[in-house]
């Protein structure tokens, strides 16, 4: 009993000395916020462009859009001109920023706003976030982003995760933590044994690391691995998952703003790790295509379109330079048929 009273006392004063360091190391505040900081610094790239090129459309996604869309092929097939978006690793909590602050927050706003996406995405507030920060939402979003802090981050922590986040030091900051270690471990040794500065470390890492030397095999795996959480059974409740998500928002956003709001189902080639179409897709497709009608958005899905076949695509999501001519094609015969007739 008394060696077990030892372990404690030990183990507690252990935990404040370390606890008193990691204050001293961050500047941290005690007790701690939970979840990430938001900074008022905000991005206005995407706002600057769309005020300057006034386009009649934008489109807005992940790496999708950046690699599968040919923004001047479809202006030109369209009639209208299009700026697009396509944020790599983004997902609705990044949209919807992009929407409120770029987008609606232009002077001069777009017609008709794009939105492309896969599955489930819609309605998955924290999907490729980290709870304790993620760098792309800081780039888009202000301290006043409350929204942004409770869906996408604090929905992920419980009770005793938030009371560890307020009252442990070095729980709250093991982001920081984690970070000055690998940054020792991956530009520290390099110096010592190599001489290699942190450019030339970063220049090594992305050669060596870099997607286009990926086997098409690494690549599908990284793809499935953060694919998979969109096909968890309450991933596919709709209607339990809408309102915590950003898509109510971003319908509020555009409606006010009077942009026309159309959503796309993007096709992908395979699920993650599953041998076909997840069970309960359907009815939550279903039930997102009557919310969107509902509210004054349209949905389209590229699915069943048979140009789209897998000798296309590079990996289960991104198509070849090819076949992203087939795709601009794809989205621009869903897309005309329901712009003439908003004309």
């Amino acid at each position: 009993m008394q060696a077990f009273r030892n372990y404690l006392l030990t183990l507690l004063v252990t935990s404040v000395l370390v606890s008193v360091c990691v204050l001293q190391r961050y500047h941290a505040a005690y007790p701690g916020t939970v979840g990430p900081e938001l900074d008022d610094s905000i991005s206005t790239q995407y706002r600057d462009a769309i005020s300057s090129q006034q386009p009649e459309m934008v489109v807005l996604g992940d790496s999708m859009v950046q690699e599968n869309v040919d923004a001047e092929a479809l202006a030109s097939r369209l009639g209208r001109s299009v700026y697009s978006i396509g944020y790599p690793g983004s997902s609705s909590a990044v949209w919807y920023l992009i929407v409120r602050h770029e987008i609606a927050g232009a002077p001069v706003q777009p017609r008709t706003l794009v939105i492309l996406f896969r599955d489930t995405m819609l309605t998955q507030p924290s999907h490729r976030i980290s709870p304790f920060g993620d760098q792309a939402v800081d780039v888009f979003a202000s301290m006043d982003d409350s929204v942004v802090l409770e869906r996408a981050f604090l929905n992920q922590i419980n009770p005793l995760g938030r009371l560890m986040e307020a009252y442990v030091p070095f729980y709250s900051s093991q982001g920081a933590i984690q970070a000055e270690v690998s940054q020792a471990l991956r530009y520290g040794s390099a110096s010592w044994i190599m001489d290699c500065s942190r450019k030339c470390v970063d220049d090594g890492v992305l050669t060596v690391l870099g997607r286009s030397r990926m086997t098409s095999e690494t690549v599908h795996q990284e793809v499935v691995s953060v694919e998979g959480p969109l096909y968890s059974a309450r991933a596919l409740d709709f209607n339990a998952r809408l309102e915590e998500s950003f898509l109510p928002e971003i319908v509020r956003l555009c409606r006010e703003n009077n942009i026309e709001l159309i959503f796309v189902r993007s096709r992908k080639q395979y699920y993650a790790g599953m041998p076909g179409e997840p069970r309960g897709l359907q009815a939550y497709l279903g039930a997102l295509q009557e919310y969107l009608n509902a509210n004054g958005a349209a949905y389209l899905d590229m699915n069943g379109d048979p140009r789209l076949v897998p000798a296309i695509y590079t990996d289960p999501i991104h198509v070849s330079a090819q076949g992203r001519q087939v795709f601009t094609q794809v989205l621009t015969d869903l897309l005309a048929p329901l712009l003439s007739a908003s004309q």
